[in-house]
């Protein structure tokens, strides 16, 4: 603090000490007599007692040891809860605050798996869990005795004629009334837990103290729920998901049926928690939540406490891996808005009122996050995405070129487009065919490169309507025809450009059949949709219709475990392995899979020319 008058110091003191972290140092330079009396008099208005030292021509300066509850200014413009200081004798290890709002459904999983019939591992804690009313509608309330039931820590406040439309003053009050020497903050009573969370939670505070610990949140559903409510995503439809996994038999079973709030990850950072842990000496120095958040849902409160209790002096930011907890719909003022517009004018508003509040925009913590937990089963989803890839991508600025996409991410893509089923769906000017767009695209470029004078498909199953496609490029190009060798449940000549041949094409009467009709013509054969050994027969029938520059592809390399349908069995893509090691003429052409998502990986076999043997 420099030099001021009286009224100066006074007001500065009462203004910010409270921000002063344990053991921070509260210095006073230079003081005149008069701003030396009026710090004098502060100390001894809140009974600050730890030891003044004075040094000449420099200051005062104490060091701060003990908590003590001082009230700002009057104009100071927020209305921070003050929290009451405990009685030792009655403290348990954790206290639970979590509001609830007209959400009777969900208040009953998010209660029951606070319960120590879920939680696991508080065999030594002690902890209590204070269950805050907020005004629901009578016909949505947890009575007492409900709340009671969930087991002797559990007991409801009722707000009754005190609630507001922001949940924050109930947040205050059960605050002031928890006894715990840590806190857990739930804004959000909709929200279900891993059972792990209250062990990890208070393994965080202990194990990097002071800390704090953010547990990550996530939604019930396929993903953000307020887009998936445009959808059909309903309380009917999640309530079928926590059947699916006989919820409360596992708890981590949650994450099979959840998705990250937000476009984020494991380690992508956090701008709030709905579960927020925090000793309760941190918690009394910067003063609870705040009560001009009053808008409704509490606005930016909660992000607003996150950022002042990670900010605090010293405070490091731990966050659990392999905990969440769980957002249900309940159509919430914030979360479960389906109208678009809405919600964005909503939150807008929430945004613009902390710029008022804060005169700044909220920025969040800003430190390293440390973590504590473990992952198991399906906890350990993640984005598939590689971490240093910012880097691949400045350097590739720099040089003017592509760079391929991460392999993790094309892994990712490809196993969850085709676990949806919509490659079923895809159309080539009216006509289904049965694959990966981009492969159809790929398709065509290798038409218009090679212009073979016949396309011989030669499949082991039904032939997924690619002939018409491929009859239809032909039919763009003005050249070529498409030969198609499949069995005898395939359908007849259907378009000018195909001609078929009825028969399994590696039996060899069949492939001389297609030899003779192939003639001297040039060709590119498309194989796939089947085990090893057959596919391998079909190559070695076939191979030498195709000319340097020309293609082999072997479809659908991405079954068994490549990285889909674990179970098939030797496939295609290991019988794309022993065709190029039976014929060093062909090498994968990756080019023809830069858009990332493709079934034929490592499956476009090119012919190699004399240039490409002699750069080899």
């Amino acid at each position: 603090i420099g030099l001021g008058d009286a009224a100066e110091v006074d007001a500065t003191l009462r203004s910010l000490y409270r921000f002063v972290s344990h053991d921070g140092i509260v210095i006073i330079d230079a003081p005149n007599e008069e701003a030396a009396a009026a710090a004098a008099a502060f100390r001894a208005a809140y009974g600050i007692t730890d030891p003044l030292e004075s040094t000449p021509g420099h200051g005062l300066a104490w060091r701060k040891t003990v908590a003590v509850d001082v009230a700002p200014p009057s104009d100071a413009g927020h209305q921070r809860a003050r929290l009451a200081p405990t009685v030792e004798s009655d403290t348990v290890d954790l206290s639970v605050v979590v509001v609830l709002y007209n959400m009777r459904r969900e208040a009953q999983r998010t209660l029951l798996s606070m319960s120590r019939n879920y939680q696991v591992g508080i065999e030594d804690i002690t902890y209590e869990v204070l269950v805050v009313d907020n005004g629901s509608a009578p016909e949505q309330r947890l009575s007492p005795e409900e709340v009671a039931a969930f087991g002797p820590e559990f007991r409801l406040i009722e707000m009754g004629d005190d609630a507001q439309p922001s949940p924050v003053p109930a947040l205050v009050r059960a605050t002031n009334e928890a006894v715990g020497e840590a806190v857990a903050l739930m804004i959000d009573g909709a929200h279900v837990l891993t059972p792990g969370i209250f062990k990890h939670g208070l393994r965080g505070l202990q194990a990097y103290a002071p800390a704090i610990v953010a547990v990550q949140h996530w939604y019930v559903g396929p993903g953000q729920q307020n887009d998936a409510m445009l959808e059909g995503y309903d309380q009917e439809f999640e309530d079928q998901l926590f059947d699916q996994i006989a919820w409360p038999s596992d708890g981590y079973k949650l994450f099979d049926i959840g998705s990250f709030i937000g476009s984020r990850d494991w380690f992508d950072g956090m701008w709030e928690s709905n579960c927020l842990f925090a000793p309760r000496k941190i918690l009394e120095q910067v003063g609870g939540f705040d009560e001009s958040f009053d808008a409704p849902g509490g606005g930016y409160a909660n992000l607003d406490l996150y950022e002042k209790l990670g900010s605090h002096a010293g405070v490091t930011v731990v966050s659990l891996l392999g905990e969440g907890s769980f957002h249900q719909t309940h159509g919430g003022t914030t979360t479960n808005q389906a109208e678009i517009t809405e919600r964005g004018r909503r939150l807008i508003e929430y945004r613009e009122h902390y710029a008022e509040l804060r005169g700044r925009p909220f920025r969040g913590p800003g430190k390293q996050i440390h973590y504590v937990g473990a992952f198991g089963g399906n906890s350990r989803r993640t984005k598939p995405r590689r971490l240093n890839s910012p880097h691949f991508a400045k350097a590739a600025g720099k040089l003017e070129r592509t760079i391929p996409m991460p392999d993790e991410i094309k892994t990712g893509f490809i196993e969850t487009f085709f676990n949806t089923g919509g490659w079923r769906e895809t159309t080539w000017l009216g006509h289904t065919v049965e694959r990966a767009l981009t492969d159809l695209v790929a398709y065509q470029e290798m038409l218009t490169k090679v212009r073979p004078d016949v396309i011989v498909v030669a499949n082991q199953g039904a032939d997924g309507g690619l002939p018409q496609a491929l009859a239809l490029m032909c039919e763009s190009l003005g050249h070529g025809r498409v030969l198609v060798v499949s069995g005898p449940e395939g359908p007849e000549n259907d378009h000018p450009r195909i001609r078929r041949i009825k028969g399994r094409p590696q039996d060899p009467d069949i492939a001389e059949l297609v030899k003779a009709d192939a003639g001297d013509e040039a060709a590119l054969l498309i194989i796939g949709r089947g085990r090893q050994f057959p596919l391998v027969k079909v190559f070695d029938q076939y191979q030498s219709l195709v000319g340097q520059g020309s293609y082999v592809v072997v479809e659908d390399t991405v079954v068994n475990g490549n990285p889909v349908l674990v179970d098939f069995g030797q496939g295609p893509s290991e019988a794309a392995q022993g065709m190029l090691r039976r014929n060093g003429d062909f090498m994968v052409d990756p080019h023809l899979e830069r858009f990332g998502l493709t079934f034929n990986v490592k499956g476009f076999l090119l012919r190699r020319t004399v240039e490409d043997r002699t750069r080899s």
